[in-house]
């Protein structure tokens, strides 16, 4: 080694060399204990002949020993938090009440011939109660059952044939228990009759009930179908006037067949059955000239 290449190391090895080294910081984590030094080459000072030799100065282990310990990633803790249940709503339908106060409507229960029925329902259920009572104090009189029957009767009378005794209360009985039969298919009749009484007063109420509760609404029904074809007549009379004027012709409201005025069937039923009259349909829409 030349004097210039030797000078020039050993300047090298001056700047390179630390001026303070600090004190190896504490470690929270061990790197790698195995791993050895990358030795260092140092140049020679003392001997032209010395080409220098790899001297290991342990500086490596101090950068390794303060350098920043990286702490690896972590997944980022997700909380849950607790979500309150809410009651779904329901939607609800309105229910609609009367349109006319129903005291207003005439009662079949008023009908003579459904008071005649209510009547002798009542009395007939009033003969079986007093036959009841009648047969259970017999009952009670001749030490019987409640659920006596013809054959217990012919028994308990063939005793009192052979004692002699009276048999006027066996026949008492038997005359009740053939009269419970009668009043029983009776009291069935008269329900029958009832029943055919108030059909027959809903029939014959039931085009004054139509007049007081429905025939208003049904009337204002149909003014109102036929304002709305009416109105939808314009409607369409005013895209016709900016179609022919050149304009860009605007989406119509809605569709529906019923308010078509060219398809004028319902018009016509409603005519038929005398909800409309033909002055109101032309007056409200001319174009049906032909109703």
């Amino acid at each position: 080694m030349t004097d210039s290449e030797r000078d020039l190391a050993t300047i090298a090895a001056v700047l390179n060399e630390p001026e303070e080294r600090p004190e190896p910081a504490p470690r929270s984590r061990s790197r790698s204990a195995g791993r050895k030094a990358a030795p260092v080459r140092v140049a020679a000072t003392t001997d032209d002949d010395d080409d220098g030799e790899l001297v290991d100065d342990g500086s490596d282990l101090d950068v390794i020993a303060t350098a920043p310990v990286i702490e690896p990633p972590r997944a980022p803790v997700v909380v849950v938090l607790p979500v309150a249940m809410v009651p779904e709503k329901i939607a609800t339908v309105p229910v609609l009440g009367p349109s006319a106060p129903l005291s207003d409507l005439p009662s079949v229960e008023n009908v003579p011939a459904v008071v005649s029925a209510r009547a002798a329902e009542a009395r007939l259920a009033d003969a079986r109660k007093d036959l009841a009572e009648t047969k259970a104090a017999l009952l009670t009189t001749l030490n019987l059952s409640a659920s006596a029957g013809e054959r217990d009767l012919d028994k308990l009378q063939v005793k009192l044939i052979v004692a002699g005794a009276d048999e006027s209360q066996i026949e008492s009985l038997r005359a009740i228990l053939r009269r419970e039969k009668l009043l029983v298919l009776a009291a069935s009749d008269a329900a029958g009759a009832t029943s055919q009484a108030l059909q027959k007063a809903r029939n014959e109420l039931s085009e004054r009930a139509a007049a007081v509760e429905f025939r208003p609404a049904a009337r204002a029904s149909a003014l109102a179908l036929l304002e709305l074809i009416r109105c939808k007549g314009e409607e369409l009379a005013a895209q016709n006037r900016l179609r022919a004027g050149g304009f860009a012709q605007p989406n119509g409201t809605f569709t529906a067949e019923i308010l078509d005025p060219w398809n004028n069937t319902t018009i016509l039923h409603l005519v038929r059955d005398g909800w409309l009259t033909r002055e109101e349909v032309r007056a409200a829409c001319p174009f049906m000239n032909a109703i």
